[in-house]
C-alpha cells in the first residue's frame, strides 16, 4: 500500500492505460495538479486552445486507444464540448479532466471568475452529461480512487469520452491506493447456436458480401475481421468511415460501397447474404441512405448484438467471430466466381456541373478526378491518412490504402477543423508508440483556417506531419449546397506556405511547398526527400474553385433535397 495524492492516482491510472501525454491548456483551477504529471510518467503538451486540444486527444486515441486533456471550469471545458460530442458520436475514448473551483467557494454565493454571474454550480458537468458515458466529481480523498476507477472503466468499457471534476482543495489531498495494474474487462463466451446459424447461411448462399463499416475499429475488431475476410475469402467492401480496417491490397477486397450506379453497388445489392459488421448508418456513411442494406438478407453484427433475420441477440459480438473463425478453419466455402467489376468514375466532368459552376479545367489542374486515384502510389504500408470533412471525406473514397494503414475521418460529427489538430494527437501517439509511420493529412483551406494553430504545437513537439492543403477558395462542398458565387462560402486567401514560419519555424523545422499543377505534385511525389523529409511538411495544392468530386453532387440529391430512399 503507498499514499499519493488524488491527481498522482489519477494520472498513474491514465499511465497505466497508455497514455503518455496529456492534451490541454492551463488554467487557475487546474495547474496545481499538472505538478504531478512527471510523477506519474505523463507529459504535457499544451495546445493553442481548448477545442483544439480536444479533437488532438480524439486522434491521439484513434492511434493509442485512450486519450485525454485537462482543461479549466466553465470557459476551458465548454470550449471543448464540441470535440467531447464529435468523440461521444463517433465512440472514440477521451478523458475530460476538469479543474474546478473550491466547495467552499461554489456555495459561498459570491461571483467568481469563469461563471456564469448567477448561483449555479453544477452547470457546466450537467452539460458534459449528454455527450460523456459517465461522469464524476472528486470532493472527498476517501472516494476518489474508487470513482478514478469507475469512471475509467466506463471509458474503456464503452468506448466513449467521460468527464472528471477536481476540486482545487483536493489535488494535493493523500489517498491510499494500491499500486496495481488497471484491470481490464474479459471477455465472454458467445451462443455458438449464432454461430452455427451464420455458418449454414454461408454455406447456402451464393453471392455473399461483407460489409466492414467504423464500429469494427471503435470496439476493438480490426484484427478478427481482417481473418475473418481472409478465412472466408468472400468479395469485402467497407463504407467511407470503414476505409483501412481491411486490407485493401487482398485480391477480395472491391471498394468503398457508396450506392452509386457500378459494379460494386450492382454486387452488394444482388448478393443473397450480407455480413455487416460495425454499421453506422448515417447519411454521409451511406451516401444520402442510398447505400443501404436489405435487412432480408443482412447479418449486422455490433459491439454487443447480434442481428439475425431481423431478431437480435444481445451478446458480445466478439466472441461470436473467435468462434466463428475457429469453425471457418475446419469448413470450406465454394461460391461461383463473380464477374469483374466493371469500371467507375467517381468525378463530376464539367459538363455535368449545375449551370451556375459549369466551365472546363485546363489538363494541367489538379482536379479531384486525378488526385485521389494519383495518392494511392504514393501512400506507404502504415501511413495514418486524416482526411477532413467536405470533398476530401468523398473523394479520398478512390484512393486505395496501402496494407497496415490507419484512416482518421470525422464523418459522422463532421465538425470542420477536426483534423488538423486531430493529426497532432496522432502524430504525437505515432512517435510513443515507436515512430516510423508517417501522417499524412489532407485538408481544405476553410477547415485548416479552424484550428491553424496547432502547427504550432507540432513544431513545439518536433512532429513530422505531411499536410496538404486543398486550395480551393473556400468551402467548394458548401458552393454546391447554396450560394456558388455568395461570399459566405469565401475564405480568406492566406499565404499558407509561408504560415508556419510565422509560428516560429526554423528551416531545419519544416520544408513548404506550393502546387499549381499535376506536373509540379508529379515532381514532388517523386522525390524521395519529400516522402521521407525528417520535419514537418505543408503542401498548399491549387485546385479549381468548382471541382468536386461525384460523390459530392450524390450527397446533395440526397440528403439536401431530400430524395433519400426510406427503407
Amino acid at each position: 500500500m503507498v499514499v499519493v495524492s488524488v491527481s498522482r492516482y489519477l494520472y498513474t491510472r491514465l499511465a497505466q492505460l497508455g497514455v503518455r501525454s496529456l492534451h490541454g491548456v492551463p488554467g487557475d483551477f487546474n495547474i496545481a495538479s499538472l505538478d504531478e504529471l512527471a510523477k506519474s510518467g505523463l507529459k504535457w503538451v499544451g495546445n493553442c486552445n481548448e477545442l483544439n486540444a480536444g479533437y488532438a486527444a480524439d486522434g491521439y486515441a484513434r492511434v493509442k486507444k485512450i486519450g485525454a486533456l485537462a482543461s479549466t471550469y466553465g470557459v476551458g471545458e465548454l470550449s471543448s464540448i464540441n470535440a467531447i460530442a464529435g468523440s461521444y458520436a463517433e465512440n472514440v475514448p477521451v478523458v475530460q479532466i476538469v479543474g474546478q473551483p473550491s466547495r467552499k467557494v461554489l456555495q459561498s454565493g459570491r461571483l467568481f471568475h469563469h461563471s456564469l454571474g448567477d448561483s449555479s454550480t453544477g452547470v457546466f458537468a450537467d452539460m458534459h452529461r449528454r455527450v460523456t458515458a459517465a461522469q464524476t466529481t472528486l470532493d472527498d480523498p476517501l472516494t476518489a480512487t474508487r470513482e478514478i476507477d469507475r469512471v475509467l472503466k466506463a471509458c474503456i468499457d464503452s468506448k466513449k469520452p467521460v468527464y472528471i471534476g477536481k476540486k482545487v482543495e483536493i489535488v494535493s489531498k493523500a489517498n491510499t491506493a494500491n499500486e496495481r495494474s488497471y484491470p481490464r474487462r474479459r471477455g465472454t463466451p458467445s451462443n455458438l447456436f449464432l454461430v452455427y446459424e451464420i455458418l449454414r447461411k454461408l454455406h447456402n448462399a451464393e453471392r455473399p458480401v461483407l460489409l466492414v463499416d467504423a464500429g469494427a475499429r471503435q470496439h476493438g475488431l480490426v484484427d478478427i475481421v481482417q481473418q475473418l475476410m481472409i478465412q472466408m475469402n468472400i468479395p469485402t467492401v467497407t463504407t467511407p468511415m470503414g476505409k483501412s480496417i481491411v486490407n485493401e491490397s487482398l485480391p477480395n477486397f472491391h471498394g468503398v460501397y457508396d450506392g452509386a450506379d457500378s459494379g460494386i453497388t450492382e454486387m452488394v445489392r444482388s448478393a443473397d447474404l450480407v455480413i455487416s459488421i460495425g454499421a453506422i448508418r448515417s447519411d454521409l456513411n451511406t451516401f444520402g441512405f442510398m447505400a443501404i442494406i436489405d435487412p432480408a438478407v443482412e447479418i449486422s453484427l455490433d459491439h454487443n448484438s447480434v442481428v439475425l433475420e431481423t431478431i437480435k441477440h444481445e451478446i458480445p459480438t466478439k466472441a461470436v467471430l473467435e468462434n466463428l473463425i475457429r469453425e471457418l478453419k475446419d469448413t470450406e466455402l465454394r461460391f461461383p466466381s463473380l464477374p469483374p467489376l466493371r469500371p467507375t468514375k467517381n468525378t463530376l466532368a464539367p459538363e455535368v456541373f449545375p449551370e451556375e459552376l459549369r466551365r472546363s479545367f485546363p489538363s494541367t489542374s489538379i482536379t479531384h478526378e486525378y488526385l485521389w486515384p494519383r495518392i494511392s502510389s504514393w501512400l506507404k504500408p502504415k501511413d495514418i491518412i486524416l482526411n477532413s470533412s467536405g470533398t476530401s471525406n468523398v473523394g479520398i473514397c478512390e484512393t486505395k490504402f496501402p496494407p497496415e494503414s490507419l484512416g482518421i475521418s470525422q464523418v459522422l460529427w463532421s465538425s470542420i477543423g477536426y483534423t488538423l489538430a486531430a493529426a497532432q494527437g496522432a502524430a504525437l501517439a505515432a512517435e510513443e508508440l515507436g515512430g516510423g509511420r508517417r501522417v499524412v493529412v489532407f485538408e481544405g483551406d476553410g477547415a485548416f483556417q479552424m484550428t491553424a494553430q496547432e502547427i504550432s504545437t507540432m513544431l513545439k513537439l518536433k512532429l513530422k506531419p505531411i499536410i496538404f492543403v486543398l486550395n480551393n477558395e473556400g468551402y467548394t462542398i458548401e458552393r454546391w449546397i447554396n450560394g456558388p458565387s455568395e461570399s459566405y462560402n469565401d475564405v480568406g486567401d492566406w499565404n499558407y506556405a509561408g504560415l508556419p514560419h510565422m509560428f516560429g519555424a526554423g528551416n531545419d523545422a519544416l520544408k513548404t511547398y506550393k502546387v499549381e499543377t499535376r506536373a509540379q505534385l508529379e515532381s514532388l511525389l517523386a522525390d524521395s526527400s519529400f516522402g521521407d523529409a525528417p520535419c514537418l511538411q505543408l503542401v498548399e495544392l491549387r485546385m479549381p474553385k468548382e471541382d468536386a468530386p461525384l460523390g459530392v453532387k450524390r450527397l446533395i440529391e440526397q440528403i439536401v433535397t431530400k430524395k433519400a430512399p426510406v427503407h
